[in-house]
């Protein structure tokens, strides 16, 4: 079954807020725009340490960030 594009939109929102793109989340991520890409389509998992910079980078928590 593929992935919905509308697969965890609020990170995607605070993507649009913070004026990133695919490439800005891969650098604070400190992977590939492929990889990052395959994790927002959830292809791949996101690591424990990945989703603490995220909730750090956006301040924002864990049940916003990922809620679906």
């Amino acid at each position: 079954m593929p992935a919905k594009k509308n697969t965890y939109p609020n990170l995607r929102a605070e993507m649009t807020r913070h004026g990133e793109t695919l490439v800005d989340l891969a650098a604070v991520l400190g992977i590939s725009k492929q990889v990052t890409s395959l994790k927002l389509c959830k292809k791949s998992r996101w690591t424990q340490p990945q989703i603490e910079l995220l909730l750090g980078h956006y301040g924002q928590t864990y049940e916003y960030l990922f809620a679906e």
